[in-house]
Order: structure tokens, then sequence, then C-alpha cells
């Protein structure tokens, strides 16, 4: 389901529906590597990290419509929640959590690490 963005004021326009982005999270090397399905419609995509406690949300990028994929280059140590959300112009899809949390971990040989962790159920 779509919402209109905060502010619209074209309300005699047709309601645009955009799906829900399906995104996949992987860890390669130190950094967390997300991609995403295009959305039908869609003119770009925002880009969200939530911090361990679920409630800082940090807008890492808005991308346009080909942008596909997003590499987060400096992921928390910590787990975190990555949320791709698609939109168009005054419309925007509902956010699509990336499934699991990962954390980038720095051993003690100095060697980057990064970690995933699935939930068992679907989100």
């Amino acid at each position: 389901m779509s919402k209109a963005a905060p502010n619209a004021t074209n309300a005699t326009s047709s309601a645009i529906t955009l799906s829900t982005p399906e995104v996949e999270v992987q860890p390669v090397a130190s950094t967390v590597v997300l991609t995403w399905k295009s959305v039908d419609n869609a003119d770009g995509y925002f880009v969200f990290r939530y911090g361990p406690n679920s409630q800082a949300k940090e807008l890492l990028g808005i991308g346009p419509k080909e942008a596909l994929g997003y590499v987060d280059r400096s992921p928390p140590r910590s787990p975190a929640r990555y949320v791709v959300q698609a939109f168009k112009c005054s419309e925007y899809s509902e956010p699509q959590q990336a499934p699991g949390t990962a954390s980038s971990n720095s051993p003690s040989s100095g060697a980057p690490s990064v970690g995933v962790s699935y939930p068992h159920e679907k989100l």
C-alpha cells in the first residue's frame, strides 16, 4: 500500500500504488551489501539503517530508480536493521526491512569481518 508523501498537495491525481521492495542483505568483507528488485513506477529508493534500539533511524542514501543496491561501507559494530523504501514523487511504498540484522566485527587479529543473523520467522 502506498501513502501520500508528507505535504503532498495534488489531491486530484489518481493514486499510484508502489510495491514493497524485495530486499536481500549480505556481508562482504567489512561492508554490508543490500540489493533489491526494481519496483514498477518507482522514481527512486530511500535506504535507512536502524540502530540496536530500533528507535534511531538514519537515512543512508537516496537513489534513482536504476539504483538497485547499496553498500554500507561503515556498518555499526552492533546489529542493525536496514530498510529500503521505494518512492514516486508524491507517493512512496511501505518500507521493507532487510532480513535479519548485520554488524561489523573487528576481531583482535585486526582482520575485519561482518556478521549477519537471520530471524526464525519471516519478517
